[in-house]
């Protein structure tokens, strides 16, 4: 990839690229984001059948819920924090708050939860101390009758526990007995974790390329996103009013927007790789039940016709793949996707309308003008962007001429005039209605 898109790929592809790692409003957000993409690694999971969950339900952003095969349920908590301030040890307030909620979902919910979970991004501190939680879990599991906990500071610990909880030392050991602890990927391996080692091994994704895979897993951290979102009084309480059928009409759509299904997850990993909306491979070979536009031949072969350099067509490709994923990303994080497949038509028409005018001006009778075209095309967005920016809502001028390779694509922009027979590339012809 050349110069001109690498910075803009790079800011589409990282989401903490654009995050400082030192400033505390960005750093809350790269640990919202961690949460939200390990949900996202629990739902492609269940997707894929390597977790017995029917649904998630997402009660707040580091608090979800997985609903079992069987209609039982597991807490699970994600906990961040800076590799460089140690392991996570039993008294700090994070880790507090996990087990007075798991006490609290066992209380409120007797008989309805098999598992709790832990989850966070560092370590555990895992010794024999008063400050492991792993050395609590563990003495819970095995404790006898009447038998402290040892050392003395973990006995006080425990009682704190159910002083603060207001609950029986039975139903705390009964709770911190079914607790697991998982330590996830780090911050900054996450998301390649998830790319390579779980939604490109599944079954639809084995051949689907990198940037692809990208868009699809930002798509279902952007559906999580909004679901943690949502503020429900008691999503657990009206969840099984839900399942029961005893909810209200109002309630049952609240509820809805904190569930994530599995049809939902398979959704949101097939409709890209189906949709013919945007282009889905660069200069692939077509299959037998694909048109021509779906790969970028097409574009390639019509901007040869008009002489252009092959370094320029390079670089148009690269935008036009940058344009692809710059759409996806926007169409599935908007909360309009009507608003914003309005908008990608109005552009679309602009920069159409450019194009269309520039060759009527560049073209010249009997010699090529297909560089003469890309150039005032050129000159032309640059001047769109400058002075009607609200026209094309604020569209980058990489992604305005990346859309100009789509359009070229779609036969919509020639560089040349339709040679005899119309476009011919690798044995089909397409129509000679458009360009």
């Amino acid at each position: 990839m050349n110069d001109e898109t690498t910075k803009l790929n790079e800011k589409l592809n990282s989401p903490d690229e654009v995050l400082s790692k030192t400033d505390p409003g960005d750093e809350v957000q790269r640990r919202f984001r961690y949460q939200h993409t390990y949900t996202a690694l629990i739902s492609i999971q269940m997707a894929s059948g390597k977790i017995s969950y029917k649904e998630l339900l997402c009660e707040l952003h580091e608090d979800i819920l997985g609903i079992r095969n069987d209609g039982k349920f597991e807490g699970i908590q994600i906990k961040t924090k800076q590799i460089s301030d140690g392991p996570f040890e039993l008294e700090e307030e994070s880790v507090v708050k996990s087990l007075l909620r798991f006490i609290k979902l066992y209380n409120e919910y007797p008989g309805s939860f098999k598992k709790f979970i832990f989850v966070s991004n560092c370590p555990t501190r895992n010794d024999e101390t008063g400050k492991s939680l792993n050395n609590l879990i563990n003495q819970a599991k095995n404790k006898k009758a009447h038998d402290p906990f040892k050392p003395g500071t973990l006995e006080k610990f425990f009682k704190s526990l159910c002083d603060k909880s207001n609950s029986s030392e039975q139903d705390v050991i009964s709770v911190l007995s079914i607790i697991q602890v998982q330590q996830g990927p780090s911050i900054e391996d996450i998301e390649s974790k998830i790319l390579t080692d779980h939604l490109g091994k599944m079954t639809e994704c084995s051949e689907t390329p990198l940037p692809k895979l990208r868009i699809i897993l930002d798509s279902i951290i952007s559906h999580i996103y909004f679901s943690s979102s949502k503020r429900v009084e008691n999503p657990l309480q009206d969840y099984l009013a839900f399942v029961n059928g005893n909810g209200q009409l109002l309630e049952k759509v609240y509820i809805n927007t904190k569930r994530i299904t599995i049809d939902k997850i398979n959704n949101l990993i097939t409709e890209p790789l189906t949709k013919n909306l945007f282009l889905s491979s660069r200069k692939g070979v077509p299959s037998e039940n694909h048109s021509l536009t779906l790969t970028s031949d097409l574009m390639f072969y019509k901007m040869q016709c008009g002489l252009i350099e092959e370094d320029s067509i390079e670089i148009m490709d690269d935008l036009r793949a940058s344009a692809e994923t710059y759409i996806l990303k926007n169409h599935y994080k908007t909360k309009n996707p009507t608003e914003t497949l309005e908008q990608l038509d109005q552009i679309r028409t602009i920069v159409k309308n450019q194009a269309i005018e520039s060759k009527s001006r560049s073209k010249l009778k009997g010699a090529p003008y297909g560089v003469i075209m890309l150039h005032d095309i050129e000159d032309r967005l640059e001047k769109l962007v400058e002075s009607r920016h609200n026209m094309v809502y604020q569209t980058p001028y990489e992604i305005l001429k990346g859309i100009v390779g789509i359009l070229t694509n779609e036969c919509k922009i020639a560089f040349s005039e339709v040679p005899p027979g119309g476009w011919k590339k690798n044995g089909s012809i397409t129509t000679r209605e458009n360009n």
